[in-house]
């Protein structure tokens, strides 16, 4: 994939020449045409685990096996990056922690993301789903990123944080903006503007926790001590920076696959029970996290020569449609018994994983009760650009007002 944008590094002497791709995650082109089609060309083209010397140079785990073993080895792959701990960037917990350390950062979240409180939230999703639905539903079109895709999942997670709606706008654009570049030092200027803009609120409710999820971290139990300011920070940054957009992008990529396909919509609507198997299969296709690892000492991997703290990028798109494990993977195919990677694996799986299948589920069931045939409407162009969580910016659907749902 020839791209010019960024310049090429180096390729460092231990790095054999047939495991070197040229890939910008940022600017590759397949990727910006059609993010699907990107991932396919990218899985069909690289070594399962190659290097690319864009970007400052870094490895990709690209294959299901590949993608799984460095999310899971943390003694070869680990969280911890010594660079941005060198240059004070803010460490994410528990995302930027191994096990041990990680547990007991961990199981915060796992309390507050549990398939229990979710279940207490399906109505207020369901509520939120319906309101955004409805309102988009008589003019027969909509932009629906904006108008659906991010009120969804933003205004639900600003509710569970316990904060205004409107405060969302800034808080996504500086966690956006920190998804699309691999620079420490523009990284550690935006979190720390994320850290000034959260620390009001958290300094609230430190002296008076309620019962939304940011008061569940304060108050939580890390090895027998509350967590420090500090932590609470870097647990609120890793917690908005999971809650404001993954979910967003996945709605659009699954209604803007499903606007080009008809033939799939009526497959979901002569059988809505099928809408269980429709979110996995589109968080499958359209998996838009790539984690990153790094190296954690000098070592080999599938006789691979790694050295220390060499940057490693996951990428489940292109692994959940390895043919080694997925028959006919670009297909969309209801009842898939493969298990996909999107929310990653091992100790740092998405503890978000419950709460997101149920927002996927919710909107599909009520937006196929309410809206009709709809397809990608030509004079709103769909807009998307790659990033370490790749997004769509703008995606215009519409349909015939007043017709069946």
């Amino acid at each position: 994939m020839d791209n010019n944008t960024v310049s090429l590094s180096r390729i460092p002497q231990h790095i054999p020449e047939h495991l070197v791709y040229d890939f910008d995650f940022l600017h590759d082109e397949a990727l910006t045409a059609d993010f699907a089609t990107g991932a396919e060309v990218l899985a069909a083209r690289a070594p399962d685990f190659f290097w690319t010397p864009r970007n400052g140079g870094h490895w990709v785990a690209k294959g299901r096996q590949a993608v799984f073993d460095v999310a899971r080895e943390f003694a070869l792959f680990t969280s911890v990056n010594d660079q941005e701990i060198d240059q004070a960037v803010t460490l994410r917990i528990p995302i930027r922690l191994d096990p041990p350390a990680h547990t007991p950062f961990r199981r915060p979240f796992n309390l507050a993301l549990s398939p229990k409180m979710v279940a207490g939230m399906m109505d207020a999703i369901r509520a939120l789903v319906v309101q955004l639905v409805e309102g988009v539903k008589p003019a027969g079109t909509c932009e629906f990123v904006s108008q659906v895709a991010v009120p969804l999942p933003v205004f639900l997670f600003m509710r569970m944080v316990g904060l205004p709606d409107e405060d969302y706008v800034e808080f996504r654009r500086t966690i956006q903006q920190a998804f699309t570049t691999l620079d420490l030092g523009e990284r550690k200027r935006l979190y720390e503007h994320f850290n000034r803009l959260t620390e009001g609120f958290i300094r609230e409710r430190t002296a008076a926790p309620g019962d939304d999820v940011v008061s569940q971290m304060i108050t939580a139990d890390v090895g027998g001590r509350r967590p420090t300011f500090e932590e609470i920070q870097s647990m609120v940054l890793m917690l908005f920076g999971g809650g404001l957009d993954t979910v967003a992008n996945s709605l659009a990529l699954g209604v803007r696959h499903l606007a080009m396909n008809p033939e799939l919509q009526a497959q979901i609507r002569e059988d809505p029970s099928r809408i269980v198997d429709l979110v996995e299969e589109l968080l499958r296709r359209f998996a838009v996290a790539n984690p990153l690892r790094w190296v954690a000492q000098d070592a080999a991997y599938e006789g691979i020569s790694l050295r220390r703290g060499e940057l490693v990028m996951m990428c489940p798109s292109t692994a959940n449609v390895d043919p080694r494990f997925f028959a006919n993977p670009s297909e969309i195919r209801l009842g898939r018994s493969e298990a996909h990677l999107s929310f990653g694996a091992g100790a740092h799986r998405c503890p978000g994983s419950h709460l997101a299948r149920a927002e996927l589920q919710i909107f599909f069931e009520e937006w196929f009760r309410r809206i009709p045939e709809f397809r990608i409407d030509p004079d709103t162009p769909v807009a998307v650009h790659p990033a370490l969580v790749f997004s769509v910016d703008s995606l215009g659907v519409n349909w015939t007002p007043g017709a069946g749902g």
